[in-house]
């Protein structure tokens, strides 16, 4: 604990939201799927003294969903080293899974038809 306090440790503890001050804040440059899955690249800063390591989080939201569902959920998640004042890049891989939700009239898996958007923290 002494190490973290006195800045000779970095905790890696973060906030799940992100908020930047102007969509050029928003470090996603593109994202492009393989197969059943979507990779999200993140380009990432260390501004830091320090080597740093980050836990990038994608979320998956359906805005005009007909099932009901929370308002965004987990997608997936990639963890980065950095070095002090250097870039990382993060590939996040969101499975096409995490777009399904369960259908009870159908008794399977589906996915629903229409625009999804993922978001990055």
């Amino acid at each position: 604990m002494a190490d973290v306090l006195f800045g000779r440790s970095e905790p890696g503890g973060r906030l799940p939201t992100t908020w930047p001050a102007a969509l050029t804040d928003v470090p996603v440059t593109h994202s492009r799927t393989a197969g059943s899955l979507f990779i999200v690249r993140v380009h990432l800063r260390n501004t830091g003294e320090r080597p740093g390591r980050e836990v990038v989080q994608v979320y998956v939201a359906r805005p005009d969903f007909v099932v009901e569902r929370p308002a965004q959920w987990f997608g997936g998640y990639a963890a980065v080293h950095t070095d002090a004042k250097q870039t990382a890049i993060a590939d996040v891989v969101v499975s096409a899974r995490a777009m399904r939700n369960w259908s009870p009239e159908d008794k399977a898996w589906r996915t629903e038809p229409g625009p999804y958007r993922l978001i990055v923290g």
